[in-house]
């Protein structure tokens, strides 16, 4: 789910849009090591894939990462669970329609 923005003008009739969004990665297993490096592994791959095409195809007008949280555990309340996370702003830039 994005975090809320607000849409800035930047020049005549054009707006840019940041949306910030985080994937967060879960991973349950029973040894630690295997659970921290599981979860990191996947944060990671999910940072290569959209560093990978900066524009997502032309969907987007940049993709910037703003974030990377190494992997974490779950604490005495879960023992068996492991979260590593990154963070991306995805720009997009329109044109207001003139009225």
């Amino acid at each position: 789910m994005p975090t809320s923005h607000t849409p800035e003008l930047v020049s005549g009739h054009t707006e840019q849009h940041d949306f910030s969004y985080e994937f967060l990665i879960l991973v349950k297993s029973n040894k630690p090591e295997e659970g921290f490096e599981k979860a990191e592994d996947l944060a990671l791959t999910v940072y290569d894939a959209l560093m990978e095409d900066r524009t997502l195809d032309g969907t987007v007008h940049d993709v910037r990462p703003s974030g990377i949280d190494p992997a974490y555990s779950g604490g005495a309340e879960n023992p068996q669970l492991y979260w590593s996370a990154v963070e991306f702003v995805f720009r997009l830039q329109r044109r207001a329609k003139r009225t």
